[in-house]
This record gives C-alpha cells, structure tokens and sequence, in this order.
C-alpha cells in the first residue's frame, strides 16, 4: 500500500516533507484521482452530518456514498473507495485517539495494491496541531 498526504495546508505539507512522508500540496480529490486505486477518507463528526471542511466536499465527489453512509450510521466503515471515519467529536474537536483509531481503520481497510490518499484528519476545523498529526501518523506508518 502506498500513503499519500494530499492537503492544501503549506505548512502541514512542508512538516510532512521534512519528516519524510511522501506528500502533495494540492486539492484532495484532484490529486487522489491522480493515483493508483485511490481510497479516500473522510474526516467526520459522529453522526456523519458532512457539515463542513473536506467532509462537505465529499458530499460533492461523492453523493450517493454518502447518503448511504448517513443511512448506515455508526462507526468507521469502507464503502466503495471511501473510509468513513469519525476524527472530531460531537463538538466537533479532534483528539489523538479519534484520529489515531481513523487513521488505523483506514490503514487496515486499505490494500496492498491501493494508494490510501490522507489529508489533515482533524487539523483543520478540528483544531489538531499539525506536529501531533505528523507524530501520530509517523507511528503508525512505521509499525
């Protein structure tokens, strides 16, 4: 499997860059697509609103997939080239635990022949510091 950190935040990606995880400054989905069998994932709320930030803009990309999920409800779930993951709580604040469980989820759901296409789950409305994303994600890539 092949990770990819796609996201427009300079300098989450320049802090990517340094710390040797392959990255792209771009749009997430137009970058995704650039790829190899991309999986996307989401960063949600709870009850999977897509209210806002790139949760809202898969309801563009994606509309169907994710109606069906808002159907579903529950946890993390894989449907089609998506990884539905909950990143924020209910008050729409990321943690190290929420993220570290959608990063693991999306990391395990994700084949050796895809490319999991990443952006700052929680960094942006859920108000994560990039250095404790980059950490975080280091960990698990080098499990």
């Amino acid at each position: 499997m092949k990770i990819l950190l796609i996201d427009l935040n300079k300098d989450l990606i320049e802090l990517a860059e340094a710390n040797g995880i392959e990255c792209v400054y771009g749009d997430y989905f137009r970058e995704g697509y650039k790829q190899t069998r991309p999986v996307f994932v989401t960063a949600s709320n709870p009850n999977f609103t897509f209210g806002g930030g790139i949760d809202y803009l898969f309801t563009k990309h994606f509309p169907e997939l994710c109606r069906l999920k808002q159907f579903n409800g529950g946890g993390s779930e894989r449907i089609a080239n998506i990884c539905f993951t909950i990143t924020v709580d209910e008050y729409l604040k990321a943690n190290k635990e929420l993220v570290k469980e959608a990063l693991l989820f999306a990391i395990n759901n994700t084949d050796d022949n895809e490319t999991l296409c990443l952006t700052g789950l929680g960094t942006n409305i859920g108000g994560m510091n990039i250095q404790e994303f980059i950490d975080l994600l280091l960990e698990l890539i080098n499990k």
